[in-house]
């Protein structure tokens, strides 16, 4: 994982124990995206699934990673989730309980101390990832 790289692109990298995570934010990407020149486009219903953030892995080093999302309000919403592995979807993009942590548990997240993938990595203490992109805010 090459911090240097994200961080020119403007990503923070949080410590997930064995595993990175990568906030990401709309309008991160799509000022990357115009200011790349990369098509407009999206490979499935999760946000952030487009050639921006091909980009993005390829140039920080990420061969193999998942890219999650979840939607709740008031305890109710959906969990969406894909993988990709050296440029090629090897998960599709699901929707719907426990997509997360197959995806995890595809890219190695092993569950341990009796919490499943998401809550190991500690996924659930990131939950508002616009909060890391605050030049980013219109």
């Amino acid at each position: 994982m090459n911090t240097q790289a994200a961080a020119e692109l403007d990503l923070n990298v949080l410590d997930g124990g064995t595993h990175v995570i990568v906030p990401l934010y709309h309008r991160h990407l799509d000022a990357w995206t115009e200011k790349l020149g990369l098509a407009f486009e999206h490979h499935s219903q999760i946000i952030g699934d487009t050639p921006v953030l091909q980009h993005f892995a390829k140039v920080m080093g990420l061969t193999t990673y998942s890219l999650v999302q979840t939607e709740y309000f008031g305890g109710t919403g959906t969990q969406f989730a894909t993988v990709w592995e050296s440029g090629v979807r090897t998960m599709p993009a699901k929707e719907g309980n426990g997509v997360i942590n197959s995806a995890l548990e595809r890219i190695g997240v092993v569950p341990r101390d009796g919490k499943d993938a998401f809550d190991t990595i500690g996924l659930g203490t990131y939950r508002d990832g616009s909060v890391y992109f605050e030049s980013y805010w219109d």
